[in-house]
Parts: C-alpha cells; sequence; structure tokens
C-alpha cells in the first residue's frame, strides 16, 4: 500500500511552485498590474 505522504510528495508541488506555475500562465513575459498594466507589482504580496 502506498503512504499517504509518498502520493503528497508526487502529486502535490509546495506553494511556491503553483505559485510560479500560475504566474507563467498568466504572464508569460512579464508580470504586470491587471488594471494599469504597470510592471512595478510585489511578488506574493498576499502571502
Amino acid at each position: 500500500m502506498v503512504s499517504r505522504e509518498s502520493v503528497d510528495e508526487v502529486f502535490l508541488p509546495d506553494k511556491e511552485d503553483c505559485l510560479e506555475y500560475l504566474r507563467e500562465q498568466r504572464w508569460p513575459d512579464e508580470v504586470t498590474c491587471p488594471h494599469c498594466e504597470s510592471a512595478d507589482t510585489i511578488k506574493n504580496a498576499l502571502g
């Protein structure tokens, strides 16, 4: 039987990996503000 911990390690990336993937999907060139399109942003400001 496979343990829950080994399943988590294989299938569930850590929080920073998830955030980086989402950033790359939403902003493939550069992170910008959705309201003013400024590139002057704070990475992971809510975390």
